[in-house]
């Protein structure tokens, strides 16, 4: 539409040109007559070249607009991609919180309906007898005392229930024995269970917190090495290559003997990143 319409104004000022010429007498009757129609014809032929032009710049104009509009609608669906994206990391991030109040709502039943530690089972079969067996003692024979049971390890009972696939109530265990005995030697050990038993039922993000967490206090405890390793395997299983990659070097660059550092060798060989 806009080529016809400059085409249409090109030819209506020809013709008003033409009068114009007639009128101001420009345009003898007999002998310049040839000539003057040549003049009017290289006019007429430059007329049409400005109009050439014009077309040319008007249709450069609309091909920048329309690669300028193609740029834009691209960067747009950029945009929407990377909202997308965003909002379903934000969903995934709520659905770990949710899973979190939801396992902390667990621990926390399981320990209010949890009989206390120690103390001796009740019910059919299992009530202490009031007497020793084999009747009362005979006449003027001292009653013995029964002995002293030592108190159960909480240590042992938590790793017991860590090795037989009950997570939960280890963590809460492990924890409980901190609390209770917080100079014992084997409070670092289970510091690291406790992130072991977060990496085992698939909570990554709580694992990679607690082995960091042992690693900022107890970084030349034996069960180190341990922890960076297994801190960049929770990274790696959610899919975070490149932290996985710098925490395998920082377990190569500290302790670069251990088993740990050799098998951390062997993952980034895999990932293809030079150690």
């Amino acid at each position: 539409m806009r080529r016809m319409d400059v085409r249409g104004r090109a030819v209506r000022v020809v013709r008003f040109l033409v009068v114009v010429l007639l009128l101001a007498g420009t345009v003898p009757a007999q002998g310049d007559t040839r000539q003057d129609l040549a003049k009017i014809q290289r006019y007429i032929i430059d007329l049409q070249q400005q109009v050439w032009e014009l077309q040319k710049r008007l249709d450069e104009q609309q091909a920048a607009t329309r690669a300028a509009l193609e740029d834009l609608k691209k960067q747009l669906e950029a945009y929407q991609a990377t909202q997308t994206q965003v909002v379903q990391q934000m969903q995934v991030l709520l659905n770990e919180i949710q899973a979190l109040k939801e396992q902390l709502r667990q621990t926390e039943s399981y320990l209010r309906s949890r009989p206390a530690l120690g103390a001796p089972p009740t019910g059919p079969g299992n009530t202490t007898p009031s007497e020793p067996l084999g009747g009362p003692p005979s006449t003027g024979e001292a009653t013995k005392k029964p002995e002293s049971k030592p108190a159960p390890d909480l240590f042992q009972i938590a790793y017991a229930d860590y090795s037989r696939g009950q997570y939960d109530v280890a963590v809460a265990e492990f924890r409980q024995f901190i609390e209770a005995n917080p100079k014992d030697p084997r409070v670092p050990e289970a510091r690291y269970w406790i992130g072991e038993c977060h990496y085992a039922k698939k909570a990554y993000l709580d694992a990679i917190v607690d082995f960091d967490n042992f690693l900022r206090e107890y970084a030349d405890h034996r069960l180190a090495p341990a922890a960076y390793y297994k801190k960049a395997l929770a990274y790696l299983q959610m899919g975070r290559k490149a932290q996985a990659a710098s925490e395998f070097r920082n377990l190569i660059r500290l302790y670069p003997d251990s088993e740990e550092a050799q098998a951390a060798r062997s993952q980034l060989k895999q990932l293809g990143v030079e150690p």
